[in-house]
């Protein structure tokens, strides 16, 4: 980090420590959008263009408080790669407290595979995994298309930047092997509980093993407004109403670039530890977490800026680069002056599905326990089988939709609402009570 940007640093944290004082509760919004510095003719030209796209959900936050909001920002849509950034902050945590070193190699820690690891790609560092420069070309769960991998052996740790999930999901097996813990429930009770946030839940995070590698990729499920909090935390450099969360020297690190991206074209111009960054001349400088369908999290420093942009990948309506760099720039383009001083702040009032449920006892819930399969399924990315379990805290479905876990909400005695994909799901009874012929559908 250039010496310029330190001064940034250390201003932008004296700042946020006064911002982070009203994040306490929920969140809170600006009276309107003129008192925060922006056009409304301007954002109302953004949301057009927003509409005319695949995004479902656009979360604009400046110096803390909403600005504007499009779509349903609480609905836990699928965060794809931006998992590596949200392992990033458990990683500052165990740094801190000496539970992991970056420095220790792979072969120390003694990390094997389904093949035998080579005496150079045991070298690599766990400092190599956070900035994907470990030299290790091996195949991987969730991989995405970054064209082929360089051949095995043909460079060393540190010498090149390649995009591959070998070293991402290897990072999530060494934190679960050093902490003895799992990062979900780490994450759920170091970040989203210390920082406020409303919707994230331990069962939206689960371990994805397809057969091609010992380490399993992590996938979760995030709301827009916890993604803007969890973004809020960095911008405020690792703060939270005067607690240090996060130490600011890991954000900084973070932050660093460590290399050039150069097999991403997703508008970055390198990559620090699990945070992608963007500093080019004339445009804002930005750090970001990007998943597929461009699922999105950007900071912007110097404006004190969150954007969150969210596509619905459930079912594959991807959102597109360059509409999110049109759409950033139109957001831009309306920010025309600071905000009010004087400002009336409301509370953000929840814009969550209301759905009537119905009470179920206990030996009703748990009749529903059980692997089940679809005879007749005409809903993409649904599978035919999928098992229900029963818990203190209600119905949860597994194996519908990849790996992923949601909770069943009763709403009739036999039906059910499917939380975060948003489908219903109804079964019909035998005359011994079985639950038989289940169905899913895409409404009541």
């Amino acid at each position: 980090m250039i010496k310029s940007e330190y001064v940034i640093v250390i201003c932008l944290f004296f700042n946020t420590q006064l911002l982070s004082q009203h994040l306490q509760g929920h969140w809170m919004k600006y009276g309107s959008i003129e008192d925060a510095g922006f056009s409304t003719d301007g954002l109302r030209e953004a949301k057009d263009y927003f509409d005319s796209t695949n995004a479902v959900a656009m979360l604009l936050v400046k110096n803390g408080y909403i600005v504007d909001f499009w779509g349903d920002i609480e609905r836990k849509y699928k965060c794809h790669s931006i998992r590596k950034s949200v392992l990033n902050a458990l990683y500052g945590l165990q740094v801190k407290n000496a539970t992991i070193d970056i420095g220790e190699t792979i072969g120390e820690i003694g990390i094997n595979e389904k093949v035998e690891l080579t005496k150079l790609e045991k070298s690599a560092q766990i400092k190599h995994l956070l900035t994907t420069r470990s030299g290790i070309y091996l195949e991987a769960a969730l991989q995405p298309d970054v064209g082929e991998s360089p051949k095995r052996g043909s460079y060393k740790p540190g010498e090149k930047q390649y995009y591959n999930n070998w070293d991402f999901n290897v990072l999530g097996t060494i934190y679960n092997e050093k902490t003895g813990s799992d990062i979900f429930v780490d994450f759920d009770s170091f970040i989203a509980k210390q920082i406020g946030m409303q919707d994230f839940d331990v069962i939206d995070g689960t371990y994805e093993y397809d057969g091609t590698s010992l380490h399993p990729g992590y996938p979760l499920k995030m709301s827009a407004c916890d993604l803007a909090r969890f973004g809020q935390l960095y911008l405020q450099m690792g703060n939270w109403n005067g607690k240090q969360i996060i130490d600011t020297s890991w954000v900084e690190q973070s932050f660093t670039p460590y290399t050039v991206a150069d097999n991403m074209g997703n508008q970055a111009t390198g990559y620090g530890y699990l945070w992608w960054i963007q500093d080019r001349p004339n445009e804002p400088k930005r750090y970001f977490a990007l998943g597929w369908g461009e699922q999105y999290l950007g900071i912007f420093p110097e404006e004190n800026i969150i954007i969150v942009l969210r596509a619905d990948s459930y079912f594959e309506e991807y959102f597109k680069e360059r509409d999110r760099e049109q759409l950033i720039k139109m957001i831009f383009e309306a920010n025309i002056s600071k905000a009010s001083e004087n400002t009336d702040l409301v509370p953000y009032e929840s814009q969550k599905k209301s759905i009537k449920q119905v009470r179920l006892s206990e030996k009703q819930l748990s009749n529903f326990e059980g692997e089940f399969e679809l005879h007749r399924n005409e809903i993409p990315g649904i599978n035919d089988r999928f098992k229900i379990t029963y818990s203190e805290t209600g119905l949860i479905i597994e194996d519908l939709h990849y790996v992923y876990k949601f909770r069943l909400i009763p709403i009739a005695e036999n039906e059910f609402f499917i939380e975060d994909i948003e489908l219903y799901l109804t079964f019909k009874t035998d005359k011994s009570g079985n639950k038989t012929n289940p169905e899913i559908r895409t409404f009541r």
